[in-house]
């Protein structure tokens, strides 16, 4: 969170949701009781809690946020949207607070913490994530403290995702995670590419086109164009279209699925159903 009055970023959300998780426990016949104690035992155990200082508990920040928040009428949820800059597109980053420091900063989400803090549920203990090496005030930390280097990011997610149970059992959250760790591999390859066309510029103009290996450039979809073709010229024009679908009642879907859960619910079992 950042102060909009402030021009400090490109987009930002505040979302407040005041009894969304009592009125979810009520529909899902959670005890209210059970809910406060969770939040309880998280706040406990999460290391980032004890270092990090707390949105609420922040004067300058929370009331500018909420100055300019609109609550709705019964107290569910408000939105802040400032989207001044929304032209300009940079890597996205996280803003933390130290307990001891005067100023929040940036880290990077290729740093380790970056998963712990997006997802305290999955990460309770603050368990460190994939992450390259980032710096703070330019100083880059000690290589000792990097996590997850000698594997690429999707090995290290692989190994999560296929060998622990955690990720069978938080339903959508899990999709959330799935999907944001994919935008994370393909932010790392855009900037892999912008930094290899600018290490490459000699004539002094940036080549604004991705490469043929980006999966859904021009590049890439001119190439497939061609090879389309090419087979066509070569075999003649296809006789079948053919597609392919998966049925999320097939026996090998519902025999992964536990006490309430739906299809939806376990896309780790939807994809590997899929591919067999």
């Amino acid at each position: 969170m950042l102060d909009a009055r402030r021009d400090q970023g490109l987009l930002r959300w505040f979302l407040y949701d005041e009894n969304k998780h009592k009125s979810r426990g009520r529909q899902h016949n959670v005890p209210t009781y059970w809910i406060q104690q969770v939040q309880a035992d998280l706040q406990e155990v999460d290391p980032y809690v004890q270092l990090l200082r707390q949105f609420c508990d922040i004067e300058e920040y929370g009331t500018a946020a909420l100055e300019l928040t609109e609550r709705s009428c019964n107290g569910d949820f408000a939105a802040l949207l400032h989207a001044s800059n929304t032209t300009n597109f940079h890597p996205r980053s996280i803003l933390i607070w130290h307990n001891g420091n005067e100023w929040p900063s940036f880290i990077s989400i290729y740093s380790h913490h970056y998963e712990p803090l997006q997802y305290p549920l999955l990460f309770p203990h603050g368990t460190p994530g994939w992450g390259l090496p980032w710096e703070v005030n330019g100083d880059t930390l000690d290589p000792d403290e990097e996590r997850g280097l000698g594997f690429t990011q999707m090995d290290w997610y692989w190994n999560h995702l296929l060998t622990d149970t955690r990720f069978l059992r938080f339903g959508c959250l899990i999709s959330e995670y799935i999907c944001d760790m994919y935008s994370r591999i393909e932010e790392q390859h855009l900037q892999y590419i912008l930094h290899s066309q600018k290490d490459n510029n000699t004539s002094g103009h940036m080549n604004s086109e991705l490469p043929v290996s980006f999966l859904g450039s021009r590049c890439w979809s001119s190439e497939n164009t061609a090879d389309g073709l090419a087979l066509a010229h070569t075999y003649g024009h296809g006789t079948f279209f053919v597609t392919f679908t998966m049925n999320p009642d097939w026996p090998e879907i519902r025999s992964q699925l536990t006490t309430g859960q739906t299809a939806s619910d376990v896309p780790l079992v939807i994809a590997r159903a899929f591919k067999q």
